[in-house]
């Protein structure tokens, strides 16, 4: 398939909608008048009834085209992303490769390196533009070749002013030259309020990321002057849309109270970009994954969000995330069994039918205790156990990092497990 013929598949899904199942009434005038209209951006003017019979002939061929172009169109649903649909694993990655190996302190700096999935090669290394000096976060659009990048700059020890900066990355493996393959935009500074280096913003002020699966819209979580907001940055327009939640016995830091370590994506977005899935905690109660209706009005994401259906046997969670589909959501959390001096600590990976509510374990997992009296699996620093780094449209197939001894990535698929090449002192990466 063509990049033309690519195009013209994701116009026509995007335009699906617009379609009417049944065609409009004819409307004919009582008389050929002397009516004209001026065509837009040009200067020729021509009969209104030349027009009314013009305008539905073209867009009916300009369907036909487009129709005659696609696979499979008549079976096709009505409904479809305008993003594309993952079904397999992405043949390219972004990893934060850091400068030693991961922990939680001192925070490491990182690059950003595009790899390939199956062998680990690195195709590009991009270093962040000054006064930042490392990556920390990162996040990916379904075409594979789009991904935020977050990036940070050291902390000044006076006034504890942390720069910090959202950039875009495109990248084009297949192309010949290494200074090709990558290009890397900055978004504007103000989508960080006082994150920049004229700011006054506290470490950290971003808790969470995650770019849409078209790549046109970035979603965030801030925390500014002590309340959580949770941003929406639409990359085409420049425009930004901001939520907060507001009810009775709300916290100022709801929406980060749940994330137990800021490098772990707590948000998820579902494949045709109208609805986004984030967390959020309370002192007192479970952790609670909610789905925002992003066209809904108000500023509000208590009323216009609604609550997913998981009763999990742990109330406090390190990461949900909703498949692309919506149909799933995946829950990673901690659990201890026995007592002091040595209780047994473990991770557990859940999958929830978003439908019924049924779950099917994926994995469970003995943490690495203080004085090493388990082994092989680790629950500090930017990976922690059963960190979901992607999952497929329908949830057949997940990403998974340090779901087996060491530092490493695997994918789950049917019940198997399958290591992928992975850089050993990485901090992150996206798909």
């Amino acid at each position: 398939m063509t990049e033309l013929e690519d195009r013209l598949r994701t116009a026509f899904r995007t335009r699906a909608d617009d379609i009417p199942a049944v065609a409009p009434p004819l409307e004919l005038p009582h008389r050929v008048g002397t009516d004209s209209v001026l065509r837009r951006g040009a200067d020729r003017v021509g009969p209104l009834i030349r027009k009314r019979w013009l305008a539905p002939a073209a867009a009916a061929a300009a369907v036909l085209g487009l129709v005659a172009g696609l696979f499979a169109a008549s079976s096709a649903p009505r409904t479809v992303p305008a993003a594309p649909i993952q079904m397999s694993i992405p043949r390219y990655y972004v990893a934060l490769d850091s400068n030693r190996p991961p922990s939680s302190y001192p925070e490491p700096v990182a690059y950003a390196t595009v790899r390939e999935t199956a062998t680990g090669a690195v195709l590009a290394r991009i270093k962040p533009p000054s006064p930042y000096n490392s990556f920390v976060a990162v996040s990916g659009a379904a075409d594979d070749r789009t991904f935020a990048l977050l990036a940070m700059g050291p902390t000044d020890p006076f006034t504890q002013v942390t720069p910090e900066r959202f950039f875009l990355l495109h990248i084009d493996p297949t192309a010949t030259s290494v200074a090709a393959r990558v290009r890397l935009a900055a978004l504007p500074a103000d989508d960080i309020p006082g994150g920049d280096t004229a700011g006054s913003a506290p470490p950290n002020q971003v808790d969470t990321m995650s770019l849409s699966p078209s790549g046109t819209s970035l979603a965030a979580i801030l925390t500014v002057n002590g309340a959580d907001l949770l941003y929406l940055y639409n990359l085409a327009t420049g425009t930004t849309r901001t939520w907060i939640r507001k009810c009775a016995g709300c916290r100022p830091d709801d929406l980060t109270y749940a994330i137990e370590n800021p490098d772990v994506a707590t948000l998820s977005w579902a494949s045709n970009g109208k609805t986004l899935a984030f967390m959020i905690g309370v002192a007192i109660g479970p952790t609670q994954l909610r789905l925002l209706h992003l066209g809904a009005p108000g500023d509000n994401v208590q009323p216009d969000s609604t609550p997913f259906d998981i009763h999990s046997p742990v109330a406090a969670w390190n990461q949900a995330v909703m498949t692309p589909d919506g149909k799933s959501v995946f829950v990673s959390f901690n659990f201890t069994r026995g007592s002091l001096p040595r209780p047994a600590v473990n991770a557990s990976l859940m999958r929830y039918s978003v439908a019924t509510g049924r779950v099917t374990r994926i994995n469970t997992l003995p943490l690495i205790l203080e004085g090493g009296h388990a082994g092989g699996y680790s629950n500090s620093g930017p990976q922690i156990a059963d960190t979901i780094l992607w999952t497929s449209y329908n949830g057949s197939k997940v990403i998974v990092a340090d779901a087996a001894p060491g530092h490493a990535v695997g994918v789950y698929s049917g019940g198997t497990y399958t290591p992928l090449h992975w850089p050993a002192d990485a901090i992150g990466a996206a798909w």
